[in-house]
């Protein structure tokens, strides 16, 4: 009898997410009489969404079994997570993504286990596409407490004494500075919630190469099995997988393309890299505030400074790199293959390209600044072409849930993105965030950051300087 009802479960299931692909199945029209407490999670990944998702469960269900698995003793340097900086900001245009940003942004400021790796130095936006307004436009029909203004290049000058007096300007007259925005200082920030959540009943760490998730005759996931062999089963999986998202469901399960992300999901990189202050220049730019040079072709972002010394600059012109896997009839784009993506290994034309972001930045300034030969880098993500998120039970596989297209903007919701990524697993998410983050959606996308690689990393490595 237990078999029969497991195969009509399951036939129910099916035809629930085949009739309306656009919605995540939500577990509790199946399983109301889960105990999540008892529940076995397993979490590939220990980037942002991974360990925000181990952060929350220990929250919500005290005790319970977790599994957290990445690919090397953390941390995992092959992550974007991994990192000297990222900003921390609500300025967003949209009403969705500022109320959600500004929840977070409240974490960093006030939480003790964020707060200490949060510097509020503000935030600069140099835009002329009209984005700008449209942010304050959105805290003002929010009713959010902010310093988020419009001022002149004479204003932005007076407030940085010295930073930003020669920077480019060209088709700007009025600037956005938010002093309640900043940066965190990445690592630091995830190594915190990781030592928390390791020292919680239950949970576990397994440094380990995920090959695939397995799955039982039904299709149903059980867990996952690694490169050494050993299964890692569980009630629950979560792939928090970010840039290797695609590959490793393609590799899962090669003859059942459903289970592929395909078009939803793409993984692309930037370019960045570290310039080393002086004691001296580490004084004069101690106050300097996250910059975000938004327009012409090339555009650029500089962090606050690090408390090694270190300013991060990035470029926003993203590449992509593809592989081919058994079974699927086209590339995939994900990072190189080789061990920690080959990150450090950039093409030359990419670090000319951020010896002129410095300059678009800091101007004159920048001639003093140099960047440290071994810090370049390229930083890989996963983006949705829409901006939005992916964070879904799987519509085709139970017991699977996909959190992932983090799209260059994740990290800020650190503190918080994991209680989400758990009220999907349970069932517990509301409309909003459930059908803005489905598997299939319909929204257009409304992040503000549309940034969809047209450059392949190989062919950059043979371009002329």
């Amino acid at each position: 009898m237990a078999l029969v009802l497991k195969i009509i479960e399951n036939i129910l299931y099916r035809l629930s997410g085949n009739k309306n692909e656009n919605s995540s199945v939500d577990p509790s029209t199946t399983s109301n009489m889960t105990d999540y407490s008892k529940q076995h999670y397993v979490i590939v990944g220990a980037g942002v969404f991974g360990i925000s998702t181990a952060y929350h469960i220990t929250k919500k269900f005290p005790g319970a079994k977790v599994t957290i698995i990445d690919r090397t003793p953390f941390p995992c340097e092959a992550g974007a997570s991994w990192d000297s900086t990222k900003a921390v900001r609500a300025d967003y245009a949209h009403l969705f993504w500022c109320k959600l940003a500004w929840s977070a942004v409240d974490m960093w400021r006030n939480d003790p286990l964020f707060k200490p790796h949060f510097h509020e130095v503000g935030m600069v936006w140099l835009d002329d596409t009209g984005h700008a307004q449209r942010v304050l436009d959105t805290y003002k029909e929010l009713a959010i407490p902010n310093k988020a203004k419009m001022v002149s290049v004479k204003e932005l000058t007076g407030m940085y004494p010295g930073l930003f007096d020669t920077t480019d300007y060209t088709g700007v007259s009025h600037i956005l500075v938010n002093t309640m925005s900043g940066c965190a200082e990445a690592e630091k920030a995830v190594e915190s919630v990781y030592d928390y959540v390791i020292s919680q009943p239950g949970v576990e760490y397994k440094a380990a190469v995920v090959e695939k998730v397995l799955f039982d005759d039904y299709g149903d996931t059980i867990g996952v099995l690694t490169t050494a062999g050993e299964k890692i089963l569980g009630d629950t999986t979560f792939l928090c997988t970010s840039s290797y998202t695609s590959k490793l469901l393609a590799d899962s399960a090669p003859g059942r393309p459903e289970m592929h992300p395909g078009h939803r999901l793409g993984a692309l990189g930037f370019a960045t890299g570290q310039l080393v202050l002086s004691e001296r220049q580490r004084e004069e730019f101690k106050k300097s505030p996250v910059f975000q040079q938004g327009t012409g072709k090339l555009q650029t972002l500089s962090m606050g400074l690090h408390s090694n010394g270190t300013l991060k600059i990035g470029s926003d012109l993203p590449i992509y790199n593809e592989v081919h896997v058994k079974g699927v009839d086209h590339p995939i784009r994900c990072p190189p293959e080789e061990t920690n993506y080959d990150q450090f290994h950039v093409p030359p034309v990419l670090v000319k390209e951020l010896d002129e972001c410095a300059v678009r930045i800091f101007g004159d300034k920048a001639k003093e600044l140099v960047y440290d030969p071994h810090s370049y880098r390229i930083c890989w993500d996963i983006i949705c072409p829409d901006g939005d998120f992916l964070i879904t039970q799987h519509p085709h596989s139970k017991n699977l849930v996909v959190a992932t297209g983090g799209s260059y903007h994740g990290f800020k919701f650190l503190p918080v993105i994991g209680k989400y990524i758990l009220d999907i697993a349970t069932g517990d998410i509301d409309e909003e965030k459930r059908t803005r983050w489905a598997w299939d959606r319909d929204n257009g996308g409304d992040a503000d950051e549309g940034l969809l690689p047209a450059r392949r990393l190989s062919d950059l490595f043979t371009a002329k300087q």
